[in-house]
């Protein structure tokens, strides 16, 4: 099979420069020797020798004239035998063989086989010979008349101009040779180049991955790689001379099969995948190109035909997609088919859905205390529930961790409609949903996995969009979260008013320190004979319309990264004013500390336990007046992911730091966790003491964990209380119990605090009357 065609290399013969040359050398010579004879002969055989030079000269003219005309060739001819005819006529008027004429002979020869070629040289060397022959046949029958006696001088001259004119022919044909032997040897090396190149494309066609096929005009195959012997199991030479469609066209339909003729017989290239039979029963997708192979006129000569095996990369990019769409853990669809799902029904106006969002709530626990097998296995459980107990109308999917969606159709066109028979279908399925999280409990019951549902319907209008439907289904399950609620929280439009004060606020108590709009307050802490063993140091926001606000109030408006931050930078502040207040307020030596409640998770981390112990020894307090009061939320989740709490609590508590632990009851800690932890006391939390002694469940609860916190011996604190029949209760199941609420005293200003207390220490009034600090 030849690729390209063979450029045969051009013969051998003189350039257009070389003749011009020559003839200008003749030229010269002639008008030379036309002047000088001019000159030096004598009178009487001046006219004979003028005129022999006047036709060499008009001779070497016309040959001048007809090569700037381009016929090289021919110039050169009329030179060549202008000059052997003039030379002839003059040797046969003056001599025959013995005229000087006789000596240009050679030369011509010598030019004619140089810019003649071989055949004219030829011809020409026997002509001369011929009229050799025949000058001789003459002189001796007396037809040729004596030589005219020339000068000396005349004889000299003519040999001069035939050794000019051989000379320069010698050197100007050297030169062309030499060109000549240049130009072969760079078209040599062309030619050994381009061959190396085609020995590359040969090796890269056959060494090439991807089948490769070539065939003639009439499609008959020419040339297979080595890819298609593996692919396909032949034998190349088995195939050589063979129709291509019995090799590419196996797995095209018909109407493939038509569209790949049609643009064969427009030229045209063409492209698209077959189905061909694998050799173990399996199918295999193939990418197949055809394309035509032109000449220099543009004619077909050839088809390249490239098949590449593109199963596995479709296979990829199926797995792509299905990961784009798809949740890998769950194999339910994502967030993002989600939202082209709701834009598509929207579009398509396919009625009313509802949107139900729901949380495993506790899931973060569960994977650290059981490990990530059991959250996995749980969310896995959980598709399958969601799969099992779906009907055909509705979708489920998962939005991240441990967050799901339904989506629910074939709702009532009317919105008033819609909502009651969407709730019906949500309450149905929702009894199946709560199975698999029922058994799972945390070790040493810190709390177990709870489902929270928030659900909106959508679209809720003409111009409603998809995000804005999964947003109003967020804000429905915030509200769940906050509430703690057990049934679903559907969207209603005030929640929208709700989440953007939250934002709001949430922004403006991040920069409240900065703004000076933070206050440090005080509280007592009585013993059950009513005298002051403590205080505790509490954080207000004086927010320019609302007044003065708790930490519970403005703590949690934002995401889990956002909310921690800011809490650092609070209880930074916290401590850093409470250090000033201490030290322009010494504590006396009765045993009375000044707690402080922390509410990020930043004290275990081990830079704070060392910057804690700076603060102190910057305004010169002892750690032995220090009682450390720790969220008890963040502390339980660290316990887990960071070994090193445990050691970092020892560190503060071998400083002298009292620790204990904040909202004790609500779920966390474990008794277990409550045996293990450095800690000195615990807080209990005021909903719980608030709660008491009407419900009699939160009663119960009480009277255990003080029981708890007696075998420990751990102090414990009963914030919030009100009524004297929580402090009785509380004196009544433990009389060791340390209040701490309104009913014995209100918050205060630092500044205001009487430091009188600190000194006198005297008893606080009797039950059910007003106290001394305002409070009821």
């Amino acid at each position: 099979m030849r690729l390209f065609p063979v450029q045969h290399s051009a013969q051998y013969e003189a350039t257009r420069a070389d003749v011009t040359h020559i003839i200008l050398v003749c030229l010269i010579v002639g008008f030379l020797s036309f002047v000088v004879i001019g000159w030096v002969i004598s009178v009487h055989f001046q006219w004979a020798v003028l005129l022999s030079r006047s036709v060499v000269i008009l001779i070497t003219l016309s040959a001048l004239a007809m090569v700037s005309l381009g016929s090289v060739r021919g110039s050169a001819r009329l030179l060549i035998w202008g000059l052997w005819c003039a030379n002839m006529e003059i040797a046969s008027q003056n001599g025959g063989l013995h005229a000087p004429q006789i000596l240009a002979f050679p030369v011509q020869i010598g030019l004619a086989g140089w810019l003649l070629g071989r055949k004219e040289t030829c011809v020409l060397a026997s002509l001369t010979g011929v009229g050799l022959l025949g000058l001789l046949y003459l002189e001796q029958i007396g037809q040729i008349p004596p030589p005219r006696s020339p000068q000396p001088f005349m004889l000299v001259l003519l040999i001069i101009g035939n050794l000019t004119i051989a000379t320069s022919a010698a050197l100007l044909s050297r030169a062309s040779y030499q060109r000549q032997m240049t130009r072969l040897h760079n078209a040599m090396n062309d030619v050994l180049t381009r061959d190396a190149e085609l020995r590359k494309l040969l090796q890269l066609l056959d060494q090439c991955p991807v089948s490769v096929s070539i065939t003639d005009d009439k499609h008959r195959i020419e040339y297979l790689n080595q890819a298609i012997e593996r692919s396909r199991g032949l034998q190349r030479a088995q195939w050589i001379g063979r129709p291509s469609q019995d090799l590419n066209g196996r797995g095209l339909t018909p109407a493939q099969q038509a569209s790949l003729a049609q643009a064969q017989a427009q030229g045209k290239r063409w492209h698209g995948e077959q189905t061909l039979p694998g050799p173990h029963g399996q199918h295999r997708i193939e990418e197949l190109d055809v394309v035509p192979l032109r000449d220099a006129q543009g004619h077909i000569t050839h088809w390249f035909e490239l098949s590449q095996d593109i199963t596995d990369r479709r296979w990829a990019a199926e797995q792509i997609e299905r990961l784009a769409y798809f949740d890998p853990q769950t194999q339910l669809p994502n967030r993002a088919a989600l939202l082209d799902h709701l834009h598509l029904l929207r579009n398509l106006q396919d009625g009313v859905q509802a949107l139900v969002l729901f949380r495993l709530c506790g899931l973060r626990a569960l994977h650290d205390a059981m490990g990530p097998e059991a959250s996995d296995r749980l969310l896995n459980d959980m598709a399958d529930a969601l799969r099992e107990i779906l009907p055909d109308t509705a979708q489920a999917y998962r939005l991240g961790g441990g967050t799901f969606a339904v989506r629910l159709g074939r709702l009532p066109i009317m919105l008033d409609e819609a909502l009651p028979a969407a709730q019906v279908q949500t309450e149905q399925w929702l009894h199946w949903l709560r199975r698999p999280i029922r058994p799972l409990q945390t070790p040493g019951g810190g709390g177990s996995v709870t489902l929270r549902l928030g659900a909106s319907l959508y679209p809720m209008g003409l111009d409603d969009q998809a995000g804005r439907g999964l947003q109003r289904a967020s804000l429905a399950l915030s509200r769940a979260r906050r509430e703690q609620s057990q049934q679903v929280c559907w969207y209603t439009p005030h929640q929208v008013t709700v989440a953007e004060q939250r934002l709001r606020s949430h922004v403006e108590w991040t920069r409240a320190a900065d703004n000076g709009q933070l206050r440090l307050f005080m509280q007592g802490q009585y013993n059950g004979q009513a005298e002051l063993v403590g205080i505790c140091a509490e954080l207000r926001w004086d927010h320019p319309v609302m007044g003065l606000l708790p930490p519970e109030r403005f703590m949690g408006l934002a995401p889990q990264e956002s909310e921690d931050a800011g809490h650092t930078h609070l209880d930074e502040w916290v401590i850093e004013h409470a250090g000033e207040w201490l030290a322009r307020n010494p504590m006396p030596p009765k045993g009375i500390k000044l707690t402080l409640p922390l509410h990020s998770p930043w004290i275990d981390q081990g830079e704070t336990a060392d910057w804690l112990l700076q603060r102190l020894q910057v305004h010169g307090l002892a750690p032995q007046h220090i009682r450390l009061a720790l969220s008890t939320r963040h502390l339980s989740a660290s316990q887990v992911t960071d070994p090193a709490l445990l050691p970092h609590l020892s560190a503060l508590r071998a400083a002298g730091l009292e620790l204990c632990l904040q909202d004790v009851g609500l779920g966390v800690p474990s008794p277990w966790q409550l045996r293990d932890w450095p800690v000195q006391g615990i807080h209990l939390a005021p909903r719980l003491v608030q709660s008491v002694p009407d419900d009699s469940h939160s009663t119960a609860l009480l009277a255990g964990l003080l029981a708890l916190c007696r075998s420990h011996g751990l102090r414990v604190v009963a914030e919030g209380v009100s009524t004297s029949s929580q402090q009785q209760t509380l004196h009544w199941l433990d009389a060791e119990v340390v209040l701490q609420g309104k009913l014995l005293g209100n918050p205060m200003p630092a500044n205001e605090w009487p430091m009188d207390l600190l000194a006198d220490r005297p008893a606080v009034p009797a039950l059910g009357a007003s106290s001394r600090f305002g409070g009821s």
